[in-house]
C-alpha cells in the first residue's frame, strides 16, 4: 500500500508539533520554583487605564498593601471617559497622570508614565488584575543586579461558560510555553500584565516600538532588549502570580484575540515568528484534513483520527502541565479533544484574518 503524501506531510507535522510541546514541558519541569529572597529593589508599578472604573479599584487595593516606602505606583489615564480617575483620586498614596491630549494609546501611555519613574525598576500590569499579596516581593527577589526582564504568570478567573473555560486552559498553556522558551532563549515571549523591566532598559527600547500595532508594548520591548544581550528572567512562583477575568462573551473574545495577534505579524525573532507560523499551518492542514476523505479518498476516518488525537495528546499536556501549578480544575481528557479542536479553528481564523479585520477596544477601532 502506498501510503499519500498528504498523510505523510500531516503526519511529519504532528510528530514535530508533539516533540515541540513535549520538549517545551520538560524545560518547564526544569525551572526552579522562585524562592523570596531579602530585597530592597524599589519598583514603581505602571497601570495604564481607559475606561476601567468596575475594576481599577479592586486592583490598586491588592497592590497598595504590598509596597514598601520606597516604591511608588502611578496610574496613566487614557482619556477615560467614566470614573476611573475618581477611582484613582481616592487612593492617595498613588500618583495620576492624565494623558496628554495630542498621545492616545497604551504604548504612550507607558511611555509618558515612565518619564515620571523614580526607581529602579518599573512592574507593568492592567488596571482589570488582581495580584497575589506577595506578588511585589517575588519580583525583588527576581531582579537580581544582572536582570534587565522579569516575566511572570498569568491566569484567567471565570468557568461561568465553555467560553470562559477554553480562555482559562489556553493562558495556562500559553504560560508554560512563555516559561519555557524565556529559561532556554528559545522564544521571545511576554504578556504586559506581568512583566518588570528595568528603567533604564525601559526607556531605552521605546524608540524600538512598532507604532503602527495597538498591541506589543511588552513583546516588542522584549524583543529589542534580548537583541540588545540584555537578560530575560522568569518568575515561576505560585505567590506571585497576577488573576485577571477572561471575556465573558465572543464578541469580546475575538476583538480581543485579534489585538494580541496583530503584533505578530510583526516580530522580529526568528524562533517565534518560526513557532507561530508552523502551529497555524499545522492547524491549517488538521481543519482540511477531511476533504482527504471525502473528496480526494486518500485519507479514512481511523487516519483522520488518530491526526487530531495526536494534536490533543500533546495540548492535553501542555494545558495539564500550566493548570497544575496554576492551581486551575483539570479538564477531563474528552473535553480536552474538542479544546484542541476548537484552538485549531481559533489558531487558522486569527492567522488567515488578523491582517485585514479591524477591531474595537476601549471604544477605539484599530487595526
Amino acid at each position: 500500500m502506498i501510503i499519500p503524501i498528504w498523510l505523510i506531510l500531516i503526519g511529519g507535522m504532528g510528530i514535530a508539533y508533539v516533540t515541540m510541546l513535549l520538549l517545551i514541558v520538560l524545560t518547564w519541569r526544569k525551572i526552579p520554583d522562585q524562592s523570596e529572597q531579602p530585597s530592597d529593589t524599589a519598583i514603581t508599578v505602571v497601570i495604564a487605564a481607559r475606561n476601567e472604573e468596575a475594576t481599577i479599584g479592586a486592583c490598586l487595593d491588592s497592590i497598595i498593601p504590598q509596597l514598601r516606602p520606597q516604591d511608588a505606583i502611578i496610574v496613566i489615564d487614557d482619556h477615560s471617559d467614566d470614573a476611573t480617575a475618581q477611582q484613582v483620586s481616592e487612593r492617595s498614596c498613588v500618583k495620576l497622570l492624565q494623558l496628554q491630549d495630542h498621545l492616545q494609546g497604551k504604548k504612550a501611555a507607558l511611555r509618558y508614565a515612565a518619564q515620571h519613574v523614580e526607581t529602579d525598576w518599573i512592574t507593568l500590569t492592567d488596571a482589570d488584575c488582581q495580584a497575589d499579596p506577595n506578588w511585589l516581593s517575588s519580583i525583588r527577589s527576581a531582579a537580581h543586579p544582572d536582570v534587565d526582564i522579569v516575566a511572570g504568570l498569568i491566569k484567567f478567573r471565570g468557568d461561568n461558560s465553555l467560553l470562559q473555560r477554553f480562555q482559562a486552559l489556553d493562558m495556562a498553556g500559553m504560560m508554560v510555553l512563555q516559561g519555557a522558551g524565556t529559561v532556554s532563549g528559545s522564544l521571545a515571549l511576554a504578556n504586559g500584565a506581568n512583566l518588570s523591566v528595568r528603567t533604564s532598559a525601559f526607556r531605552a527600547a521605546q524608540d524600538h516600538m512598532v507604532e503602527q500595532r495597538a498591541s506589543g508594548d511588552d513583546v516588542f520591548m522584549l524583543q529589542h532588549i534580548q537583541s540588545q544581550g540584555g537578560r530575560i528572567a522568569f518568575l515561576k512562583s505560585k505567590q506571585a502570580i497576577i488573576t485577571t477575568s477572561a471575556e465573558s462573551t465572543w464578541s469580546t473574545f475575538w476583538q480581543q484575540r485579534f489585538r494580541w495577534a496583530s503584533k505578530s505579524y510583526s516580530y522580529t525573532h526568528r524562533a517565534t515568528t518560526l513557532m507561530t507560523f508552523f502551529t497555524g499551518a499545522y492547524c491549517l492542514l488538521l481543519l482540511i484534513s477531511p476533504f482527504s476523505i471525502f473528496v480526494f479518498q486518500e485519507l479514512s476516518f481511523l487516519d483522520f483520527a488518530w491526526l487530531w488525537m495526536t494534536k490533543a495528546a500533546a495540548d492535553s499536556l501542555l494545558i495539564r502541565t500550566g493548570t497544575r501549578f496554576l492551581g486551575i480544575k483539570e479538564p477531563r481528557f474528552i473535553g480536552l479533544v474538542f479544546m484542541s479542536l476548537f484552538h485549531a479553528v481559533y489558531v487558522v481564523v486569527i492567522g488567515l484574518l488578523g491582517p485585514f479585520v479591524t477591531y474595537k477596544w476601549k471604544g477605539r477601532k484599530t487595526k
